[in-house]
């Protein structure tokens, strides 16, 4: 496949994904937070966001990546549960995605990066338009979620878009979101010495901060560590990134799975952590005086390439 119609198969996925996302997150702040299912909703973040894997935890939630989360015992969300409530809506949304397709495509025709895009999306369109409605009939028909063809080249995963849709809901709803930081904000209190020193660490490393998920493990801590005290500030204790990691999903500031996420409504505290009293007390202030200082540093020079 040529890199120009790859750049076409992209650009009308995300188009098509974006509906999807969209009109799910719509469902999920209308339906499901209305009537109080505030759980159901982190749990559908954490059982179906792409690249968390295996088994991801968050406050009182466990997980089986793509199957189910549970309370103890009960499991208060499953796929094959959600599986009807999604395909209900998939096909109400049918035609918009098939539109959403076409007027993509003919906004490619309209203004493209270069001729051989112009040409190309007008041999490829139908292809690209066929190839939607085909799979969108055959899981309506077959009673079950697969992934949508976009020309047979690259597709759309049903699954990883409701998680985005869960992800979106609990960083655009006030309510709900306000409803999880209030927790969390509280948990703060209750953090180990170890958990508060990790989370000051991390809120200096900006590979955390967008919506994917993310590896770290002890060497990364200390490399961190190490560039914030210069080698010469005692903070007292080693970071052991197996243990907080899971004390920072309990509390709810962190998914943990294979790789970890910060649910959006703790992006802010996150972020506002070097002023924050409950997570940086017993802290060197030395620690916390630098790690403001590259914030400071990073913020005022966002955006330049030097």
């Amino acid at each position: 496949m040529s890199d120009v119609d790859e750049k076409i198969y992209e650009k009308v996925r995300f188009s098509v994904e974006e509906v999807l996302v969209n009109s799910y997150r719509s469902i999920l702040i209308d339906e499901f937070a209305k009537e109080g299912r505030y759980k159901e909703i982190l749990g559908i973040l954490a059982m179906l966001y792409p690249g968390l894997g295996g088994y991801p935890k968050v406050l009182e939630l466990e997980c089986d990546w793509m199957k189910y989360c549970k309370v103890g015992s009960e499991k208060i969300i499953e796929w094959e549960m959600l599986e009807r409530n999604v395909l209900q809506v998939l096909s109400n949304l049918k035609s918009n995605l098939v539109n959403e397709a076409k007027r993509r495509l003919d906004e490619i025709i309209a203004t493209p990066d270069s001729l051989d895009e112009k040409i190309r999306a007008r041999q490829i369109g139908s292809n690209i338009i066929k190839s939607i409605q085909e799979s969108i009939e055959k899981i309506l028909s077959e009673g079950k979620l697969a992934e949508i063809s976009i020309g047979g080249y690259t597709r759309i995963d049903i699954r990883e878009c409701i998680g985005k849709s869960a992800y979106r809901a609990l960083a655009e709803a006030q309510k709900l979101r306000k409803h999880f930081e209030e927790e969390v904000k509280y948990n703060l209190k209750l953090l180990s010495r170890k958990a508060r020193l990790c989370v000051l660490t991390l809120s200096a490393y900006p590979g955390i901060f967008d919506d994917s998920p993310f590896d770290i493990d002890d060497s990364l801590i200390r490399a961190i560590l190490g560039i914030i005290t210069q080698d010469n500030i005692d903070v007292g204790i080693e970071i052991g990134w197996y243990d907080v990691k899971y004390e920072l999903a309990k509390a709810g500031l962190l998914i943990v799975g294979n790789y970890s996420l910060i649910p959006p409504f703790a992006l802010e505290i996150w972020r506002t952590a070097p002023y924050n009293p409950e997570i940086i007390k017993d802290i060197p202030p030395k620690l916390v005086k630098r790690v403001r200082t590259i914030l400071s540093w990073r913020e005022e020079n966002a955006g330049r390439d030097d």
